[in-house]
């Protein structure tokens, strides 16, 4: 196992346990704390010793005033027992948090992944990376890209540290493989989305109380940009309408309300009519093609029925 397969192993089962958790961050973590201690060749174990266990098998470092809130739960809950601050296991409870099964599919899922993204560096930029090189401009990309700026008072950051400098231009390569999963490989492009909302969710850990977190969007209104809007009601591709509706789901679940300012709307009726008005035309001589023009092109040659 690399230095980086276990950090995004982590994110990506991090991923799966919030699509299957109706709760709250704690529900995220806690199938990690039982798999660390099932698998322990001790029938105890503290926070801290359980935190380190975490880390060295899943890549993500979770703060020891969150994992002591999920311990706390787990401790009501049945799965450990506490006493003076160290933590028995009861194996028969803990056994109902089994993910062989899920952490198979995912490092299948990464192996198909490291080995795209490496031919597509060779094929198209002349660069033959190995799968070490593949994986720091992965880590280096969910680090720098994607992950969102913790807020000044949170300490510390949900990803280890790279050992040694990712490749030179690496970010950029990740960036072009990306958009191509988005245009052609599917699976590809699911399997990395669903690392990024891993390492987005991650960042929530150093929130101070996590078992508030599903609750901080009640009463917020979460205004959507044009573009955003666009993909929601499915005037671009499928895929790209895909994320765009899981925000707003997301959203709805977290108790926020989805909004849109009155300029916004008016910008997607400007694009949506100069996409109509472009097609009635021909595509002869267009200067331009806009991911919603892109896509009615894609629709039926001929017919502007998608415009209107």
């Amino acid at each position: 196992m690399t230095k980086a397969e276990p950090t995004v192993i982590g994110l990506a089962i991090l991923k799966v346990n919030s699509d299957r958790a109706d709760q709250d961050y704690i529900d995220y973590i806690a199938p990690f704390v039982a798999d660390v201690l099932t698998n322990s060749s001790e029938s105890v174990a503290s926070a801290p010793e359980i935190q380190s266990q975490i880390e060295a098998e899943f890549g993500i470092r979770v703060p020891l005033g969150a994992l002591n809130t999920v311990l706390r739960r787990a401790s009501r809950r049945g799965l450990v027992t506490l006493n003076r601050g160290v933590y028995t296991r009861n194996e028969a409870e803990l056994a109902k948090f089994d993910m062989r099964n899920v952490r198979n599919d995912i490092l299948r899922k990464y192996a198909a992944f490291v080995t795209g993204l490496r031919k597509f560096a060779l094929d198209e930029f002349s660069i033959p990376w190995q799968d070490e090189d593949a994986e720091k401009a992965l880590i280096a990309f969910l680090t720098n890209d994607s992950l969102p700026t913790l807020a000044a008072a949170i300490d510390g950051s949900p990803l280890p540290p790279l050992v040694g400098p990712a490749p030179e231009g690496s970010q950029h390569i990740v960036r072009c493989f990306a958009l191509k999963c988005n245009d052609s490989d599917p699976i590809q492009f699911d399997f990395l989305v669903s690392i990024v909302k891993g390492s987005m969710l991650a960042t929530a850990l150093y929130y101070p109380k996590l078992g508030e977190v599903s609750k901080k969007l009640d009463r917020i209104e979460v205004y959507l940009d044009t573009s955003v809007v666009l993909r929601a009601i499915g005037a671009t591709r499928a895929a790209q309408c895909e994320v765009s509706r899981e925000l707003i789901d997301l959203t709805f679940k977290l108790g926020g309300t989805p909004c849109c300012f009155r300029q916004t709307m008016e910008e997607v009726r400007g694009v949506l009519e100069a996409s109509y008005q472009l097609l009635r035309r021909g595509t002869r001589n267009m200067r331009f093609y806009g991911e919603t023009i892109q896509h009615f092109l894609d629709c039926k040659p001929g017919s502007t029925d998608g415009a209107r």
